[in-house]
């Protein structure tokens, strides 16, 4: 690894942590960015954005349309409880800033909109 001065600053060490943590609760508009690097992870991420109450799940990259897919099942389940909701898009070919900006503008109550990598 290499450190790089900056303003005067000379890290020591480079702390690599996940995306989001148990002990977060994620905000209510999520973008996701797709592709994912371990789609094992993808199940647990979205039982936790139903369980912690997201409304809008955005996912936005290459196979973007391809990861909603996966998502939309894996919220249906086996169509047994109806109320396993959660609003996906997906955006393949969209600025990230659009998306983000698509997401802001969703009326989800509180908070403001958080990206996730998988």
């Amino acid at each position: 690894m290499r450190s790089r001065r900056h303003d005067g600053f000379t890290p020591i060490a480079v702390v690599l942590l996940p995306t989001y943590t148990l002990a977060m609760v994620l905000a209510r508009k999520v973008v996701l960015h797709s592709p994912t690097s371990d789609t094992a992870d993808l199940a647990g991420f979205v039982e936790r954005c139903l369980s912690e109450g997201v409304l809008l799940l955005a996912i936005v990259g290459p196979g973007a349309d391809k990861l909603e897919d996966e998502v939309d099942w894996i919220v249906v389940g086996d169509g047994s409880d109806p109320s396993r909701f959660l609003c996906t898009t997906s955006h393949p070919n969209e600025p990230l800033e659009d998306v983000i900006g698509m997401a802001n503008a969703f009326d989800a109550g509180r908070g403001g909109v958080e990206q996730v990598f998988l």
